[in-house]
C-alpha cells in the first residue's frame, strides 16, 4: 500500500488508501472490508477505485466507509496500539518450493513487503502490499506467490480472527 489513512466520522469511520495498480487497490479494499466485518462487526461500504495523482506519482485510490457496530465504537485506536492477532508464521519450506517468480521485466528489482491475512484453518485469506517494490509487476508477483505458500497459526485451540504475517519478497535484476 502506498498510503492508508483512517478518520473518524459521525457514523463510523472512513478509510482512504492508494495502491500502485487498480487491481491491487481493489484487493486491498476488499481485504480491509473483510477484516472490519469479521473482527469489528462493522458494516463496510466500498467506494470506487479511481486514478489519483499524475505521472510518476500516479496511483489508484480507494475509499471504504465503515458503519459503527450496534452499541457504537470508534475506528481509530490510540497511537502505537495494535489490534491483537493470533501468532502466525510462514512455512519456509513452502516458500522455497513455491518461490516468487520474477516477471522478467528488464532491469526491475526491489523488495515488496507483503502482509498475509491467515484464517483459523491456516489458509491465506488475502495478501496486501504494505510497502511497494516500486514496480507494479513485482508487487503482483509477490502477491501471487504469497497465496501459494503455507502458513502456521500458533494458537491452540484456534482463536477466532485473522492472523497476520509480514513477509519481505525480494526480486533481483535478472
Amino acid at each position: 500500500m502506498q498510503m492508508l489513512e483512517a478518520s473518524q466520522t459521525e457514523t463510523g469511520c472512513r478509510i482512504e488508501g492508494v495502491a500502485p495498480t487498480a487491481d491491487i487497490a481493489a484487493l486491498q479494499q476488499r481485504a480491509l472490508a473483510l477484516i472490519a466485518e469479521a473482527n469489528c462487526a462493522a458494516r463496510a461500504t466500498p467506494g470506487e477505485v479511481d486514478v489519483v495523482g499524475s505521472g510518476a506519482d500516479a496511483g489508484h485510490g480507494f475509499t471504504l466507509t465503515l458503519a459503527a457496530p450496534p452499541g457504537g465504537g470508534v475506528c481509530l485506536q490510540s497511537p502505537g496500539a495494535t489490534p491483537p492477532s493470533p501468532q502466525t508464521g510462514l512455512d519456509m519450506m513452502s516458500r522455497h518450493e513455491h518461490p516468487a517468480v520474477h516477471p522478467g521485466t528488464a532491469g526491475q528489482s526491489g523488495v515488496a513487503m507483503v502482509v498475509v491475512l491467515v484464517d483459523p484453518d491456516e489458509s491465506p485469506v488475502v495478501s496486501l502490499i504494505s510497502r511497494s517494490s516500486g514496480h507494479p509487476a513485482l508487487d503482483t508477483a509477490a502477491l501471487e506467490a504469497s497465496q501459494r505458500w503455507t502458513y502456521t497459526r500458533m494458537d491452540t485451540p484456534r482463536e477466532p480472527g485473522i492472523g497476520l504475517v509480514l513477509v519481505p519478497v525480494p526480486f533481483e535484476v535478472e
